[in-house]
């Protein structure tokens, strides 16, 4: 019995001895794992960065990364590098590896993390002597020592057995911006396998009720140039562009005030899909400063279509969208030519109904023309020889050739008659209205429209989103061309225009703002004292999912804006868009949907019915076999009708 347990205990021994000596394989499987996963789901292309002094551990985690992932047979890791203790300057995601704690703090203090592509930055952390969660750095370190890591979301955290992947959160029940640790997922060392599919990392859908804060900006030479007495007496008491912040303030915090907008809507709809309450705040010129109370008065806070909770260090890394260019400007759409405004007074549903009914009608003329004398004068009655044209004359509002004296007939008639003139006074009555309007076409309002509709796009000089554009446009074999800034552009077509740097040539899609010095157009404007309207950038060429607000973001974002990459939406764009497109939505003769004319329809489609249940009582009267041909008439009749509504 003492062998078997010395026994036991001897391979025991040996396998904790064999997986500890092999403890780098497994974090090295399970750093490129991560790495696949980003890469696949986001194209997020990684480097491998050994900080400080390295050991042969590291050495031996770096090569199994590179040996399982490097090469062809994937490109999530793009490069290595072994930085010595010097300040370096982050523009990639990055596997940053560190001999301890204290290098990784003096990493994090002398980082730069400029990103000037503003690219979905990922990185994740592993310190070969972190074994326990509590050696991450937390809320009161944070707050003591600002060289202690608060920007990076990830980390791997080697125990015994197992490999856990970490992040943090910062949204617990009634203590809102305390950072806790979260296992995302845990790698076993023995079977080499993660307990759970790795998938989407920040599955977050509740704030438990934590406080966002919304800040924007309001345009202070809109304000200067047309609202308000005090607010322009103040500003010149002041300085040119700074509006008085206490007294805009105070405007806002009226209770009339009301917020409108697309940013507005999606802020509150995210907020009620997300469990969490809503504080707007506004600044002047659009610009955020670390001075003042800006980072202690809320939990989280929203800027424009960014978010930082108060730990990080950076927004760059963090904003849910890309931010070069800033928004899609289009140019505005063509007018309606009178010819397209011949169809614009009734809907496509609505036009197909009254095409349906002309084509039965002509079915039912066409095929009574080869039945016999008989079935034509118990049908149209005596001397009627042009039906087709009575159904033209009728329509027309023309007295009729000769009309019908068999009662079934004369019945069919006037309800068409009442058909008709319901249609015809609809009509020209909206046709008075379109050919007397100026009004343009509606313009795109997803990105794929834009491809579709062969606008040129211009783009600033080095954006990438040129190859995304591009691949989607060449594999639409689509009539889009790109121009970029500075080269020479023609004015007279269409353009989508990716604001970041706008040229000269450019300049007059920028009314209102001047839009040469600015680095985009988002922001708001105090269009009166009770209305405030949110206008910014959340139209955009793509979101980046390293935000926690994106999986609520795309959740509301899918219903409230078609299908492709939302564009912006005019509708709430009137006063930014003054003197270029202004919407004329509330102006445009409204379009006649079957709504407001499905009384005609019902009324002649009654008639029909009654007139054919009266036809059928009126043949079964005789007893003759000279009838059997109206009979057989009426079925082929029938199923002619029937074969070509299904056909259709």
């Amino acid at each position: 019995m003492i062998f078997v347990r010395i026994f036991v205990i001897t391979v025991f021994l040996n396998l904790v001895k064999l997986s500890t000596s092999n403890d780098y394989l497994s974090i090295s499987k399970a750093i490129a794992d991560i790495c696949e996963v980003f890469y696949i789901q986001n194209s997020i292309t990684f480097d491998v960065i050994i900080y400080g002094e390295s050991t042969r551990h590291l050495d031996d985690v770096i090569n199994g990364v590179l040996g399982l992932i490097g090469g062809n047979a994937s490109k999530s890791v793009v490069h290595f590098k072994n930085i010595r203790f010097f300040k370096p300057d982050l523009i990639q995601s990055a596997v940053i590896l560190f001999k301890n704690i204290s290098i990784l703090q003096d990493f994090n203090a002398n980082t730069e993390l400029t990103n000037p592509s503003y690219k979905t930055l990922k990185f994740l952390i592993y310190c070969e002597n972190l074994d326990d969660f509590y050696q991450i750095p937390t809320v009161k370190m944070y707050n003591s020592d600002r060289s202690h890591v608060s920007s990076f979301q990830y980390f791997i955290v080697d125990r015994e057995f197992f490999i856990f992947f970490v992040t943090f959160d910062h949204f617990q029940e009634k203590s809102c911006n305390l950072r806790s640790h979260r296992i995302i997922n845990s790698f076993t060392k023995k079977s080499q396998k993660w307990t759970k599919k790795l998938g989407n990392f920040r599955n977050f859908n509740d704030f438990n009720g934590c406080m966002l804060t919304y800040t924007d900006s309001y345009n202070a030479n809109y304000l200067l140039n047309r609202y308000n007495k005090e607010i322009l007496s103040c500003a010149r008491s002041e300085s040119k562009l700074n509006v008085c912040p206490k007294l805009i303030k105070k405007i806002l915090d009226r209770p009339g005030v009301k917020f409108e907008g697309l940013v507005y809507e999606v802020f509150e709809a995210m907020a009620k899909h997300g469990n969490f309450s809503t504080k707007y705040n506004f600044i002047t010129n659009g610009f955020l400063t670390t001075k003042g109370n800006y980072f202690i008065k809320h939990d989280i806070r929203i800027y424009s279509t960014g978010y930082f909770p108060d730990l990080i260090r950076r927004v760059h890394m963090i904003s849910p969208f890309y931010d070069v260019p800033s928004g899609i400007f289009v140019t505005p759409p063509e007018f309606y030519n009178n010819f397209e405004k011949l169809l614009l007074p009734f809907d496509a549903v609505t036009w197909i109904l009254l095409v349906a009914t002309f084509i039965t009608i002509s079915i039912v003329l066409f095929n009574m023309r080869f039945t016999s004398n008989k079935v034509r004068k118990f049908v149209f009655g005596l001397g009627i020889q042009t039906p087709g044209l009575n159904v033209l004359r009728i329509f027309f509002g023309i007295g009729q050739t000769k009309l019908p004296k068999e009662s079934i007939l004369r019945f069919i008639l006037i309800f068409f008659v009442l058909f008709c003139l319901i249609m015809r006074t609809c009509y020209q009555s909206k046709m008075f209205d379109f050919i007397t309007s100026d009004m343009r076409k509606s313009p795109p309002k997803t990105l794929d429209e834009v491809i579709d509709m062969g606008y040129t796009i211009v783009l600033g000089n080095g954006s990438e989103m040129y190859d995304v554009w591009y691949n989607d446009i060449r594999s639409r074999n689509a009539k889009s061309k790109f121009l970029f800034f500075g080269e020479s552009v023609n004015i007279s077509k269409n353009y989508c225009v990716s604001i970041n740097r706008v040229h000269p040539k450019l300049a007059y899609l920028m009314p209102i703002m001047n839009m040469l010095s600015a680095s985009s157009f988002c922001g708001g404007f105090l269009t009166s004292v009770k209305h405030f309207e949110m206008t910014s950038c959340l139209g955009g060429l793509g979101m980046v999912r390293n935000s926690i607000l994106y999986p609520i973001f795309d959740k509301v974002m899918n219903k409230l804006v078609p299908s492709g990459i939302p564009l912006y939406l005019f509708k709430y764009y009137k006063e930014f868009l003054y003197g270029v497109y202004q919407e004329s939505k509330e102006n445009m003769p409204k379009i006649l949907t079957f709504d407001d004319l499905e009384f005609g329809f019902i009324m002649w489609l009654t008639a029909c019915g009654i007139s054919l249940a009266a036809f059928a009582t009126e043949i079964l009267r005789y007893k003759t076999l000279k009838f059997i041909e109206i009979y057989v008439g009426l079925i082929v009749l029938v199923s002619i009708v029937t074969n070509r509504t299904r056909n259709n």
